[in-house]
């Protein structure tokens, strides 16, 4: 089971561009939470249900150090059979929800 990836991004040869993945588990060693890093100082942080599907997310991003740093949630709802139901996306500096996706099931 693993519980942290880093993969490297290609640049150039003598760059040390990464990404890292970390995952963090119960005692029963089911996922909890996910959160990942990227090279462009971005990074996402994932709850997960029980059986591993994303609740809520939060995603952040830089495009430079200088920058103002954007802020997008997601928050998923999924009927009894852990299927999708709703995605809802949300740009969290702005006051709007913008559904990305939602599914009807028979």
């Amino acid at each position: 089971m693993p519980a942290e990836s880093w993969t490297r991004t290609l640049s150039t040869t003598t760059s040390i561009a990464r990404e890292i993945a970390t995952v963090v588990y119960d005692a029963k060693p089911n996922p909890v939470r996910s959160y990942a890093t990227n090279y462009l100082e971005g990074y996402t942080d994932t709850t997960l249900e029980l059986v591993g599907v994303p609740r809520h997310t939060i995603t952040y991003n830089k495009r430079t150090s200088t920058s103002r740093e954007l802020n997008i949630t997601d928050a998923f709802t999924y009927s009894q059979q852990s299927r999708l139901l709703t995605d809802i996306h949300q740009i969290v500096t702005a006051t709007a929800k913008f559904w990305l996706q939602r599914n009807m099931i028979n």
